[in-house]
């Protein structure tokens, strides 16, 4: 637990620092508690005990308490430590005890409130949700309610998702997730037999995926390889997150965690990704580009690119090996390469270029992002600041008719400077696609489309900006918070999304402090616009280390040798 002043106190000390205090109070005055609270209060019958929100609050103080951990009987072993003034703010009846009964018993009607209940054998729906708002949209105020106004957040998002391992125990075992197949490149998705560990599992949930565990909505998928280790599966959730993000050329921005969705592992990422920007957007963040990886840029077109088009956002992406390669252009004389158009005369020692990887330096990727960048001088831009999304269309302009490259078959390319720009080899007479206009439609290789050519300089700085997310990835499961498995024990994806997010919120805080110096406790005067420090450019124990040999003391006359070892006897 950390203590005001920066310190750290024990859980079995008696009271509740009054700094972290405050920050609970203020995490807890919030639109979406108070909408909550409406929601599930009854209208009839014995009123409860203890208000959904002094519950909240203390489900609030015990996040703050332990980072990473959240427990219902450790929320609940809060009330022995409140002070009479803090219980009299929380609003804690006397004597003040609150049980783990009464604590998941809320928790639970918080999972009635926005999920209802329905027979999952049949559809039936028995119990209708009191709470009127999408699960992601309550996620997302849960994570960013505790962001001041005064920090508005990016139109440039970064979208990743992490997973979130299920408490409970593994019952039986698969060599592959069952995960949608076009959700994954060929050849990473395999059938295969389960190994049963307890009796009656694994069995088919009522969403015809295989369940592995006694919670009824965790789901096996995969989890990356991190630092070139193996892909690996996990079974529980994946939380899918928006990131604050720099625009192209703009200053620094602190990873604040603006939107969350949560979708059981191994579903299609599609779905959940656009449910967390939507999540966003309608909390008052025009988003305008989004850097994804991967997991979202592979899916199909109709369940991610033309969702970002509809959305009238770009898209920032990695290519998959599947979606490299070269391919006949939509106009004679011009070719598909990499996700991007060229004119057919693209000499062929820059058709085969290194792929970059994990295991080369700083100066190599530099190195091969200017050789990706004496591709532009043959490749087709596009035309106009934004594409026009209502079609799915951009228009796109030949390196001839850009100005950028002599043709003989483009008259006035030839008025260019012979020293300063090349000149193709194409024949007199003959077509040829360098001096072409072309409109590419929602059927021109969409998926891959973006601004900035894949590999090249500008695009390995654009894409760059990405690692925001993986930077918010790292604050949760690492450096403000250790949410792994165990974090959390509830069942449900509900209980477990809920609970995650108030973890997430508390990450949020933690970051606010360290880099604004904002705490939301003891917030500046109304007006005071928080400022970010400024990012450390290098990690100190990553400073290469010169390794010197000890120059030996020199032996003074005064020193007495050290005797000879006598052998054993």
């Amino acid at each position: 637990m950390v203590a005001e002043g920066g310190g750290t106190v024990s859980l079995h000390q008696s009271g509740v620092d009054d700094g972290l205090f405050r920050r609970a109070m203020a995490w807890l005055d919030a639109p979406w508690v108070r909408q909550l609270e409406t929601a599930m209060t009854a209208k009839t019958g014995r009123p409860r005990v203890h208000s959904v929100s002094a519950i909240l609050g203390l489900l609030a103080i015990a996040a703050l308490e332990t980072p990473g951990e959240l427990f219902l009987s450790r929320a609940a072993a809060v009330t022995k430590r409140l002070s009479l003034a803090q219980m009299h703010r929380l609003d804690i009846v006397a004597p003040g005890i609150v049980t783990k009964r009464q604590v998941s018993r809320v928790l639970a009607d918080v999972e009635l409130a926005i999920a209802g209940r329905i027979d999952k054998a049949t559809g039936e729906v028995l119990v209708t949700p009191r709470l009127d708002i999408d699960f992601a949209d309550l996620l997302t105020a849960i994570v960013s309610s505790v962001i001041p106004a005064s920090i508005p957040g990016s139109v440039a998002q970064s979208l990743d998702s992490t997973d979130l391992e299920a408490h409970a125990k593994r019952q039986s075992r698969a060599k592959h997730a069952d995960v949608p197949k076009d959700s994954l490149p060929p050849g990473d998705y395999l059938a295969s037999e389960s190994t049963s560990i307890r009796a009656g599992f694994p069995k088919r949930g009522a969403d015809g995926r295989w369940q592995h565990s006694l919670d009824p909505d965790a789901r096996e998928g995969y989890r990356a390889g991190k630092n070139l280790g193996r892909k690996t599966t996990v079974l529980g959730w994946d939380m899918h997150l928006c990131v604050d993000t720099a625009v192209e050329g703009g200053d620094y921005r602190p990873p604040l965690i603006r939107g969350m969705s949560i979708a059981p592992a191994g579903d299609c990422k599609g779905a959940a990704g656009v449910a967390a920007i939507d999540a966003v957007s309608r909390s008052g963040i025009k988003i305008e580009q989004i850097l994804a990886d991967r997991g979202y840029s592979y899916l199909l077109a109709e369940k991610w690119a033309y969702k970002l088009s509809d959305r009238e956002i770009e898209q920032v992406i990695d290519l998959h090996t599947n979606q490299r390669g070269i391919g006949p252009g939509p106009i004679p004389g011009t070719i598909y390469l990499d996700g991007g158009l060229f004119a057919a005369s693209l000499p062929n020692r820059l058709r085969n270029l290194r792929v970059p990887t994990f295991a080369m330096t700083s100066e190599e990727k530099a190195a091969l992002a200017r050789e990706y960048d004496e591709r532009a001088f043959y490749a087709y831009f596009p035309m106009g600041a934004k594409p026009n999304f209502n079609s799915r269309t951009w228009r796109y302009r030949g390196p001839a008719k850009r100005g950028v490259l002599r043709c003989p078959n483009v008259p006035s390319s030839l008025r260019l400077r012979v020293d300063l720009n090349r000149t193709t080899s194409c024949e007199p007479g003959t077509a040829c696609g360098c001096g072409g206009t072309v409109t590419l439609g929602p059927d021109d290789k969409f998926q891959t489309r973006q601004r900035h050519l894949w590999g090249t300089t500008k695009w390995v700085a654009s894409y760059g900006r990405r690692n925001a997310v993986e930077s918010a990835n790292a604050l949760i499961h690492n450096h403000y918070a250790r949410l792994i498995r165990g974090s959390i024990r509830v069942r449900g994806t509900v209980k477990n999304g809920f609970l995650a997010a108030i973890i997430i919120s508390t990450v949020n805080i933690a970051l606010l402090g360290a880099v604004y110096d904002f705490d939301i406790g003891s917030p500046p005067p109304v007006g005071t616009v928080p400022v970010a420090r400024p990012p450390v450019t290098h990690a100190k124990h990553r400073k290469p280390r010169v390794f010197r040999r000890p120059k030996p003391k020199p032996r003074t006359t005064t020193q007495r040798r050290r005797a000879p070892r006598r052998p054993p006897a």
